[in-house]
């Protein structure tokens, strides 16, 4: 779910709003793919959609991101390797980084096997049809 978009004339500008501290320079590597993703989707709707902003909130600064050729093939190939990894219908090892979970809204569902495997099949149902 994209944070914020801001419209403008011709275009809109996706806007993905980060809690944690900023990098010395740039944005972490899984914040521009994330914003990458964002605005490839967007850009079925808006094709002039060409870069974005991670907002840290705790730095106040908001750091552009563009688009290249390079950060569009990693996005195309993270949706592959999804798509792989759904159409196997298995459960994927859960993450051994439980530290990342710390601040996560969800966190109480991903151990929870019932309701892993209630969404799975009901995942796999919407895919048949």
């Amino acid at each position: 779910i994209i944070d914020q978009v801001e419209i403008l004339e011709e275009s809109v500008v996706p806007i993905e709003l980060k809690t944690g501290k900023a990098p010395r320079q740039g944005v972490y590597e899984q914040h521009q793919l994330q914003l990458a993703a964002y605005i490839l989707l967007l850009q079925e709707q808006y094709p002039t959609v060409s870069y974005g902003y991670v907002h840290y909130l705790s730095n106040k600064e908001k750091r552009k991101v563009l688009l290249n050729p390079f950060m569009k093939q990693e996005v195309l190939k993270l949706i592959n390797l999804s798509q792989k990894l759904l159409s196997k219908q298995v459960l994927p090892l859960y993450c051994e980084n439980k530290q990342k979970c710390q601040n996560c809204e969800i966190k109480k569902y991903c151990y929870d096997e019932k309701f892993v495997a209630l969404k799975m099949d009901f995942l796999f149902s919407i895919r048949k049809l």
